[in-house]
């Protein structure tokens, strides 16, 4: 018998190689609008800054209409979007900003026999309102575990952003380019960190020869390029050294050959396990230990 190994994550590198160009592009927008909205907060309490804060302003809405866009598009309709909680948030935020917006501009107009105001807190509070739509506009944000780990991204994310747009403001003349910039920057750099990694559907096995276990993952299992991940044991969960381990795949579509990277002595890996069309396909390891001879294990890949 072969001991419980220690707990491995068989995809701790896949990570966004899988996610799809929607669904990068909209966490993308979503963390230009998230960024924005601090901002907002910050300028509408903030003296002489009303270029800034109309720029952030339009900013930000821009950046929740292509997020509703591009939800639109991944999902193929707007009867789908307005019925998910993440299209509801980003609406619910569009429509919250351009209240702001109109009350930014009420406020800013010169009343009969008075000077021009700040909108201050009222803007403050509205910007605040749309800053409540981000973490339930995160992917992540599903059950009431992820809306609260969501929320508390949220406060780290409105934290950082306060303190550098601080930074920026103390910059004179170029206050409105350098908070422009901060927002279309840390934006997307923001939307990627919290996007959460995708299911990606993976084909996990062990195998045992000689007294030897092969833990084996295989992801996505489809055709083309997959990536592979074997880590070997002995039989009380210590590491088995190997030199070198190729893995051959044969299916109806032709045989294809990968040589596996060493990363440690028991942890080998490939990025570009071909899998030729079509499947199932049988993969056939060749493993040279440091010492002994060249061990062979065969398995099969089905489709998920």
């Amino acid at each position: 018998m072969i001991a419980a190994t220690p707990a491995i994550d068989p995809v701790e590198v896949l990570r966004a190689t899988e996610r799809s160009p929607w669904d990068l592009a909209v966490v993308v927008a979503l963390g230009v609008a998230a960024v924005a909205v601090v901002a907002l907060v910050v300028l509408a309490l903030r003296p002489r800054v009303d270029r800034a804060r109309r720029a952030v302003w339009t900013v930000a809405v821009a950046a929740t209409v292509l997020e509703v866009t591009l939800q639109f598009l991944a999902a193929g309709g707007a009867v789908v979007v307005l019925q998910e909680r993440r299209g509801l948030a980003a609406l619910a935020r569009l429509l919250v900003l351009v209240a702001a917006r109109i009350l930014d501009a009420a406020v800013a107009a010169p009343a009969e026999g008075a000077g021009t105001t700040r909108p201050g807190a009222g803007v403050a509070a509205l910007a605040l309102v749309a800053l409540v739509t981000v973490p339930v506009a995160m992917p992540a944000a599903g059950g009431a575990d992820g809306l609260v780990t969501a929320l508390v991204v949220t406060l780290v994310l409105a934290a950082t952003t306060v303190v550098a747009l601080l930074l920026v403001l103390r910059i004179r003349p170029a206050s409105v380019l350098g908070v422009v910039l901060l927002v279309l920057i840390a934006g997307p750099v923001a939307g990627v960190l919290v996007a959460p990694d995708p299911a990606v559907d993976l084909h996990a096995e062990r195998l045992v020869v000689e007294g030897i276990a092969f833990d084996l993952t295989v992801a996505p299992v489809q055709s083309g390029r997959n990536e592979i991940h074997v880590y070997t044991w002995d039989a009380d969960g210590a590491p088995v050294p190997f030199e070198r381990i190729d893995a051959v795949v044969s299916s109806a579509g032709g045989t294809t050959t990968s040589e596996m990277f060493v990363v440690t002595p028991n942890h080998h890996l490939s990025y570009a396990l071909m899998l030729p069309d079509p499947g199932p396909w049988e993969v056939e390891l060749s493993a040279a230990p440091t010492d002994g001879d060249l061990l062979t294990l065969r398995t099969i890949l089905e489709l998920p």
